[in-house]
């Protein structure tokens, strides 16, 4: 598992397995919950002032978002919320979101859609200082039809091609980039194949040619054991 941050331009694990139920539920979305102590140090660094605005892509069990408001508050800012942007499919995030941080669905701030199909103009226009987050492990021969139309149709878009191989997560990295501000951070938590799948050469240099500063760390401990992977 790879940790990459870059510089420029998915509730806390528990030390209980979740059911079979819901791991077969989350490797069908791809969604595994981010420690709360990793999307800290990643949330931590990507803050840097009490009115830098945050989003979370798939923000699941929230970690993110939860890390997102300690990191805000410790700089001053007293409604944190208010910072904050989100996007997911599932309707347990959601009941996440009210549960652990309080807040209300807005569709201003919040959308229950598939990121592809966000766009800044769905979050008030507004562009952020930080995307942040955990994508979706999804291998393309797993896409649901739904989703090999929206790929399509984001390809179409932007004019940017992974292949046929190219995992989900890809297409969310490259597009978080567009909801960012000049001189806006993105942190991720990604796969090993960020370094190894040639289909990543693409978001790399991509990534490359859009950040002043790239750095990758290679993390060797197993983060999502709990998690049922």
């Amino acid at each position: 598992m790879n940790h990459a941050a870059y510089e420029g331009t998915s509730g806390t694990s528990s030390d209980v397995p979740p059911s079979p139920h819901a791991i077969q539920h989350r490797r069908t979305i791809g969604a595994f919950y981010t420690p709360l102590s990793l999307t800290e140090a990643l949330c931590d660094w990507g803050l840097r002032s009490k009115e830098d605005l945050a989003l979370e892509p798939c923000f699941g069990g929230c970690t993110f978002l939860e890390a997102a408001v300690s990191r805000l508050r410790s700089l001053g800012q007293h409604r944190p919320e208010q910072n904050l942007f989100g996007c997911d499919i599932d309707p347990l995030a959601f009941r996440f979101l009210k549960s652990k941080l309080g807040v209300d669905t807005k569709p201003s701030h919040f959308s229950a859609c598939d990121f592809l199909t966000l766009t800044p103009h769905a979050i008030g226009g507004r562009l952020v200082d930080l995307a942040a987050g955990n994508p979706p492990f999804i291998r393309p021969q797993n896409f649901t039809r739904n989703q090999r139309a929206i790929i399509d149709q984001w390809t179409h878009t932007y004019g940017i091609k992974l292949g046929g191989r190219a995992s989900l997560w890809a297409y969310f990295v490259i597009h978080a980039t567009h909801f960012l501000k000049r001189g806006g951070r993105v942190a991720w938590v990604l796969p090993n194949s960020f370094l190894t799948a040639r289909y990543a050469t693409a978001v790399r240099n991509f990534l490359v040619s859009k950040f002043a500063r790239v750095e990758v760390i290679t993390l060797s401990e197993r983060l999502f054991i709990s998690e049922g992977t």
